[in-house]
């Protein structure tokens, strides 16, 4: 089974009308939104309207997270595996029926305008720690 993916950094615009027109235009099963500013089920509506069917917004369980995440098929199931303490990683475990158990990780990279090289090398480091730990607890070596 094919899975196709969108992450789109919105940059707090509201540019849901192009993602949903991406999304559309490639039947992208899973979008992944950084610095969403709109409510979801504003991002939803505009999903649907676009593609004819629904992405449904999956939430956290907890609120640190910094990505938005829709899911446009119910064979696709997903659990929160590892949300970073800055909220800028998040780990899901994605299952698809018969087919897949994998992880997810979603990552909004802190800015090149606000961090030196040093700083982003660093977290990159701490990053992929943070992958591997969830791998390790979850027993799942293939990570998205």
């Amino acid at each position: 089974m094919r899975i196709s993916f969108l992450f789109w950094n919105l940059n707090k615009s509201a540019l849901q009308d192009h993602v949903a027109s991406i999304a559309a235009q490639h039947k992208v099963d899973i979008v992944i939104l950084a610095e969403c500013q709109e409510a979801t089920d504003v991002i939803e509506a505009e999903l649907l309207r676009a593609t004819g069917f629904r992405l449904k917004f999956v939430p956290t369980s907890g609120s640190r997270a910094k990505t938005q995440t829709y899911l446009g098929s119910a064979r696709i199931k997903m659990s929160d595996q590892f949300v970073s303490i800055n909220g800028r990683l998040l780990v899901r475990r994605m299952r698809i029926d018969g087919c897949l158990d994998a992880l997810l990780a979603t990552v909004h990279f802190q800015s090149k305008v606000n961090n030196s090289e040093v700083d982003q090398t660093l977290e990159s480091t701490n990053l992929a720690d943070d992958i591997r730990t969830a791998e390790a607890d979850s027993g799942i070596t293939k990570t998205y």
